[in-house]
């Protein structure tokens, strides 16, 4: 009954058309993990099928454009909602918000014009496929657009994720279209197969993912598996708190308090029976960089007694460069200088964020130090590869004094290539924005990667839901490679997930109690691994499915329903 009044007219189609509109609008804007675990379960299943039944209504290219454009335009300013957050980026980040959303609202209304009211199963792949290259285009627009493709809503359970093991999150954006194909198709062409079809997909899609993960649990339990004890620092530092901002001068904490109380942080939670392998710090942890000397040395023994007591005088590195220089006859110290300290002190790795600068090539260099315990010689660098825009590069040059404004005054060079440090364990660094792009972090595990390590600062964006949209990111990331990853964040979710996605450890309570939290997790990582056809083949495999579906479906079309298919022709 109802697809008949979708077809009449009248006040009737109008209200049953602005039901389907809000309430698919709702299920799919409210649809993500970081919003509702359950409602995104039900988006990747239904949801969109329910936006396109109310398409049923309306007629011509440009008017299924319109709304189909100005549908998904308000589900991503939801899911975007974070960049509304101008507390320390200004309004300037409003232009930029706006202008994702015509971007990717426009992707979403020609999409919406391939629609019919009649669908084949070969015009549901067509449409999963066409999708799904439409979301691999983002990532090569300025630094590339990571977030939200449609596939994170199977991100909710690890058990939906499964299928991420082989073809990445871009093959999970192709399963919800076209899981959310079928259910329209069984709905506007209601018969026994489409409803079987529909119903049978999900179940498959649901057992594989138990099958897989109750397959490699009784793996890592038969074959036993090598454990390393973590500490992930979360300093809780706004930018404002961290660095001294124009006009905001009276929120400045002193770097030698910063430090103190990170290293409090640790000495709290350390067990005195357990030994620490790994000792994480956020990105760009501490101001001043890594090889600047603005601590006295005097001062800084000071911070180093208050946090260990005497003791700290056997686990001082050597007074040279890049620990200390000497001006004018006292001796001044760098960051590396206290976090040398700390991997002896504690006879533990340490990977840090600190910025870096680079006297022969003249650049700046968003890092992770790698430290070893008692040997400076073995000091490893990783350079950020993805940039963001206006925060660590410029894409235009007449906007210095634009981001001066901010504190933002010298700006990044590029990292070259991924990188695994690591004696204890063969560890991959990652930092901030990165985790979110599949064919970064799979560079890590092909090089022999044993576990990701991401360290973050989502404090740019307080408060927001910028931490828990990049936090299910990451998950797909250690599910796609079958690799463990540890999260250390500034003010994000500092946590541990294992190979299958599951979250093993966290500092907040709740995923949603973390934005002021400060404070050191310890804690035992279990480092089972496992090959995945994802980290063979990357994106090349769903991208040939893509275009495949695409190429079949566009090659049976007879030459006039295909030219019907061009917008606006």
């Amino acid at each position: 009954m109802l697809k008949e009044e979708l077809f009449s007219s009248g006040k009737k189609r109008i209200a049953i058309f602005g039901f389907l509109w809000l309430l698919s609008f709702f299920i799919v804007a409210f649809g993500q993990p970081a919003w509702s675990l359950k409602i995104s379960v039900v988006s990747a299943f239904i949801g969109h099928s329910i936006f396109w039944a109310a398409l049923f209504s309306i007629k011509g290219k440009k008017q299924k454009f319109f709304h189909g454009f100005v549908w998904f335009a308000c589900v991503e300013a939801v899911h975007l909602s974070w960049m509304t957050a101008t507390r320390f980026h200004g309004a300037y980040i409003l232009f930029v918000y706006f202008g994702i959303l015509i971007w990717l609202g426009a992707q979403y209304g020609l999409f919406c014009i391939l629609l019919r009211k009649k669908i084949s199963i070969s015009h549901c792949l067509f449409l999963a496929g066409i999708w799904t290259l439409f979301e691999y285009s983002r990532l090569f627009f300025l630094c590339g657009f990571a977030f939200n493709p449609v596939g994170l809503a199977l991100s909710s359970y690890s058990e939906l994720s499964t299928f991420a093991t082989v073809f990445g999150v871009y093959g999970l954006s192709f399963i919800v279209i076209l899981l959310n194909a079928f259910a329209y198709r069984a709905f506007t062409q209601t018969s026994k197969n489409n409803i079987a079809v529909y119903f049978g997909s999900i179940l498959l899609l649901f057992s594989l993912g138990l099958l897989h993960n109750g397959f490699h649990k009784a793996r890592a339990q038969s074959i036993g598996t090598k454990k390393i004890n973590v500490a992930l620092v979360q300093t809780g530092l706004r930018p404002d708190q961290k660095i001294m901002l124009s006009s905001r001068e009276h929120h400045f904490i002193s770097p030698y308090d910063q430090w103190l109380g990170a290293l409090t942080y640790i000495k709290k939670k350390q067990s005195k029976d357990r030994n620490l392998d790994l000792i994480v710090f956020p990105e760009a942890a501490i101001p001043f960089g890594a090889k600047q000397y603005p601590y006295s040395l005097t001062d800084a023994c000071l911070i180093l007694d208050m946090a260990w007591g005497q003791d700290y005088k056997n686990h001082i590195p050597e007074l040279r460069e890049p620990f200390a220089k000497q001006r004018d006859g006292d001796w001044y110290i760098s960051n590396s200088f206290f976090a040398q300290s700390l991997s002896n002190f504690y006879n533990s790795e340490v990977l840090i964020g600190l910025d870096d600068y680079d006297k022969e090539k003249k650049h700046i260099y968003n890092a992770a130090f790698h430290f070893v315990p008692r040997r400076p010689e073995k000091i490893k660098r990783y350079e950020k590869r993805k940039l963001v825009p206006l925060g660590e590069y410029l894409p235009i040059k007449s906007l210095e004094a634009l981001v001066a404004k901010y504190g933002i005054t010298g700006f990044s060079e590029r990292g070259k290539s991924a990188k695994v440090f690591g004696e204890k364990v063969r560890l991959s660094p990652s930092i901030c924005y990165e985790e979110c792009f599949p064919h970064l972090m799979r560079d890590g595990k092909k090089l022999g990667a044993e576990v990701y390590v991401n360290l973050t600062n989502d404090a740019w964006y307080y408060p927001s839901k910028l931490p828990e949209q990049h936090f299910y990111h990451a998950r797909l990331r250690a599910i796609e490679n079958g690799v463990p990853l540890l999260r250390s964040c500034n003010t994000g979710i500092t946590a541990a997930i294992d190979s299958l996605g599951k979250t093993k450890a966290m500092l907040s309570s709740t995923i949603y109690d973390h934005q002021n939290l400060r404070g050191a997790l310890i804690f035992s990582l279990d480092l089972y691994h496992y090959f995945t056809i994802y980290t063979f083949l990357g994106d090349y495999l769903i991208l040939a499915v893509s275009f495949a579906t695409v190429g079949f479906f566009a090659f049976r079309l007879k030459k006039n329903d295909f030219l019907s298919y061009i917008p606006y022709r």
